[in-house]
């Protein structure tokens, strides 16, 4: 509100009865002019006035500087690795230059944030002398797609960052590496994509970048780049992401070369490699043990839509450092025996952390989970192209490939009669818990129940055995769930008798849960009574879930690994899809007397 002093009043006043005398028609038109050029000038003081009146425009310059660029981030016309695979080309109007035809002090904040035109998409000549010219001495991000941009370069590499290549056809492959032949002291992240597909090129070479042997990039994405792989040392680099890579006459295969590559990245903290395709190593034969490389700084391993043998092999030729998170996941393979490794995949510090199992199987898909109460953590996700019972050889051989010593809770989901006894029988002297999910599926002309049944009754007899070496003598909770119609395969006779047995033998279950599946009051009330016979067997308590929502299976949150896409916002594609925990009530526990 204007002071009781202020002469604006007297001024309106005075102004609205002379436009209304016949004197104003004898001035010149200049005269008007000028006139006119006065009031607009007091009327643009006037709303300049009235703009800083809300409070979204009292807001302190630094503070508006902040929320521009934090907004920018999101909407900038490039944002790293997922902008040259999804990225929408700069056609339109940016969004920077949007903030500044708001209003002076918007136009005045971000012209005085260099940061915030830092970001430049080569493809826009237009604005790249406008956005050069803004970010003052600011440190750039720059994305290049087929040009040649030497002279920008040369006049820009000092306060060059980040440089995102985009690569559109086979023939731009060969202009990468001597385009790259300069010096960079300032640059952190290089990302080279080629959309096409890769040649076949008769050799790959190795080429050294930015005329330097030791390179200081912190960043390092490659994907599809054919020919050539880059020869540098990187005792910086601590993120690096690769995709659909070749062998060189070194290395000659992926496997091999990866490994070679590694043994130039000591300080590797999140690796992600996608699209090995590899299998000629994956016998593990003793010729190839030299290709071995150490990551004792590594926090996560990710491997996506690889072929499953050579991605194996990759994991089983690192020497890995306790607290890593490894994550491999869209795996195929032919059968699972050409997955089966005869070495151990990890190395024993880390599995001997370990004290949780989760194992999914059925007839084409595998995905096994291991945790405990350390950060180390490993997810498999493979699938076979023949199907029908293939993974129950892979389970066999776990403890060869993984052994696990401390293993206490298993959990397992499938409908293979064997994957349960055998995993057991790997576990014994350790297991604690075990949970079976069985969700039966007809299959050849089998009837669900046929199937289903089968599991059950084989879980039940191993666990009735009197062979203390495959028993599971120190058993102590056993959970039961299905997914089917029918309840009764859960074969409440044999569970009953396998409890007893086990009493007799002086090993007791202590805790006893079974899920129906059904919440129907029929289903509810038939199993409490088949049940009230096991009571007298179990030490502890016996429980009756009919229908409870399942709370197995999920991955925990130390899965997710933010920090690997720090450099990079990966396509969907491309990400890892964890599937969460799923808690249950315990209102959906009923006891059984």
């Amino acid at each position: 509100m204007l002071a009781d002093a202020s002469p604006f009043p007297t001024l309106v006043a005075a102004l609205l009865p002379a436009f209304e005398r016949n004197d104003w028609r004898a001035g010149s038109h200049q005269e008007l002019s000028d006139i006119e050029g006065a009031i607009c000038g007091v009327l643009l003081r006037l709303r300049a006035r009235l703009n800083a009146i809300p409070i979204i425009n009292r807001i302190p310059p630094e503070i508006l500087q902040y929320i521009f660029e934090t907004t920018c981030s999101d909407k900038d016309s490039y944002s790293g690795y997922a902008s040259c695979v999804v990225r929408e080309k700069t056609s339109g109007w940016p969004f920077q230059l949007t903030l500044t035809h708001v209003c002076r002090t918007w136009r005045d904040a971000a012209l005085g944030t260099p940061t915030l035109w830092t970001r430049i998409d080569y493809l826009n000549d237009r604005l790249l002398e406008l956005f050069l010219s803004r970010s003052g001495a600011a440190a750039l991000s720059l994305h290049i797609e087929k040009q040649r941009p030497d002279a920008l370069l040369q006049t820009q590499v000092d306060r060059l960052k980040r440089l995102d290549v985009t690569l559109t056809d086979r023939a731009d492959r060969t202009f990468v590496p001597t385009l790259l032949q300069f010096r960079a002291p300032a640059l952190e992240c290089l990302t080279i994509l080629g959309r096409n597909g890769c040649p076949s090129p008769p050799e790959t070479v190795s080429v050294v970048l930015f005329e330097e042997q030791v390179s200081s990039l912190k960043a390092l994405a490659l994907d599809h780049i054919g020919w050539w792989t880059p020869g540098n040392v990187f005792p910086c680099l601590t993120h690096l992401h690769l995709s659909s890579i070749v062998g060189n006459a070194d290395a000659p295969d992926e496997v091999s070369y990866l490994t070679m590559f590694f043994a130039n990245t000591p300080a590797l903290q999140y690796v992600h490699v996608e699209g090995i395709t590899s299998g000629a190593l994956a016998a593990g034969r003793p010729k190839h043990d030299e290709w071995r490389a150490s990551l004792p700084s590594l926090r996560a391993l990710t491997c996506s839509r690889s072929y499953a043998p050579g991605a194996l092999h990759l994991l089983s030729s690192l020497e890995l450092p306790l607290g890593v998170v490894v994550r491999m996941y869209g795996l195929t393979c032919m059968t699972p025996t050409s997955a089966v490794r005869p070495n151990v995949l990890l190395p024993p510090s880390i599995l001997s952390t370990f004290t949780h199992l989760d194992i999914r199987a059925n007839d084409s898909d595998l995905e096994v989970i291991m945790d405990g109460p350390t950060s180390s953590c490993v997810w498999l996700q493979m699938s076979a192209m023949h199907r029908y019972g293939i993974w129950e050889g892979w389970l066999a051989q776990l403890s060869t490939m993984l052994p696990l010593p401390s293993v206490r809770s298993l959990r397992a989901a499938t409908d293979l009669p064997n994957v349960v006894p055998n995993l057991c029988s790997q576990l014994n002297a350790s297991l604690v818990e075990l949970s079976v999910y069985l969700k039966a599926e007809e299959r050849d002309g089998l009837g669900v129940s046929d199937l289903a049944e089968d599991v059950p009754r084989r879980v039940y007899a191993a666990l009735a055995g009197d062979d203390p070496s495959t028993c599971v003598p120190y058993l102590e909770s056993l959970k039961l769930e299905t997914f089917c119609t029918d309840a009764t395969v859960l074969r409440s006779p044999d569970l009953v008798s396998m409890a007893a047995i086990r009493a007799q033998q002086g090993r007791p279950l202590r805790s006893l849960v079974v899920d129906t599946g059904n919440r129907s009051a029929h289903c509810s009330d038939s199993f409490s009574r088949e049940l009230a016979s096991v009571r007298k067997h179990v030490a502890g308590s016996v429980e009756l879930r009919p229908g409870a929502a399942h709370s197995h299976f999920g991955l925990p949150d130390k899965f997710e690994v933010a920090e690997a896409e720090r450099w990079w916002d990966l396509p969907d594609d491309i990400k890892p899809r964890l599937r969460k925990s799923q808690s249950t009530s315990l209102s959906d526990f009923e006891d059984v007397d």
